[in-house]
This record gives C-alpha cells, sequence and structure tokens, in this order.
C-alpha cells in the first residue's frame, strides 16, 4: 500500500518546494536515503507502469539537461523528483527544478529512465520496463 506521504504533491510550475528538501550539498546522496528512496520507488512503480518526464531546461550545448519526472494517480500529476534524484545519486538542479542529466548526445529521458531501471533491479538481466513520455 502506497502512503500518502510517498506521493509529495506539487503543482507543475513550482518547485520551490523542491529546493527547500535537498539536504546535502548538491549531487551528495546519503546511503540510507539513497536505500529508502530505493524502496518506495520499487512500491510505487511496477513493470508497464509509464514514468512521465519535463524537460524543464537545456544548456545551449544540449549537453546538460534539467528533467523532472512524474507519475499520473487518481488522475493527477504527482513529482517524484524526491525519490528519483536520491536513487540515481544525480544532482538537483536548483534553478530549474529536475535532476540534472549530462548526456553526450544521447537522450537525457532514457539515460534518467535507464539508469532508474538499474538502480530499482541491479540484479536482473533484463529490468522490467519502464516506459516514458515526453511533456
Amino acid at each position: 500500500m502506497i502512503s500518502d506521504r510517498t506521493l509529495a504533491w506539487s503543482p507543475l510550475n513550482e518547485f520551490n518546494k523542491m529546493k527547500k528538501t535537498v539536504k546535502h550539498k548538491e549531487g551528495k546522496t546519503m546511503p540510507k536515503e539513497r536505500d529508502e528512496a530505493i524502496q518506495e520507488l520499487r512500491e510505487l512503480l511496477k513493470s508497464g507502469d509509464t514514468l512521465y518526464c519535463i524537460k524543464r531546461h537545456s544548456t545551449r550545448s544540449n549537453s546538460t539537461h534539467s528533467v523532472s519526472p512524474v507519475i499520473i494517480r487518481d488522475n493527477k500529476p504527482w513529482e517524484i523528483i524526491h525519490l528519483v534524484r536520491p536513487a540515481v545519486g544525480w544532482p538537483f538542479d536548483q534553478n530549474h527544478g529536475g535532476v540534472k542529466v549530462s548526456t553526450s548526445g544521447a537522450c537525457p529521458i532514457s539515460q534518467l529512465i535507464n539508469a532508474l531501471g538499474r538502480k530499482l533491479y541491479p540484479d536482473a538481466e533484463d529490468f522490467p520496463v519502464l516506459y516514458s513520455r515526453e511533456l
């Protein structure tokens, strides 16, 4: 059963609350925080679920992107960046409100989905599929 505290809903255009929840230096994730986030994501995301991603910002060189993962529950969008960021261990973009994804020509959303799948199911050869849609 998913508790209400697992889904910290915030309107998609507001991310000021997320700035306050980042406790550690940018990019630093404590092992306990990472393990708790992975456990909650395993309960929240099942194989075949769709993870929507909002690309909030891209640099001019297109090498760094800010991506916010969102799921739909009870016909409401739920930002789950507070779980995804510590799970993958990537930094939070303070200016644009997303996970910083560094790419070298690859799709940043695919990179985030693949990294998340590897963290959630590290022993599986083919981890359960999470579908993604860019918003």
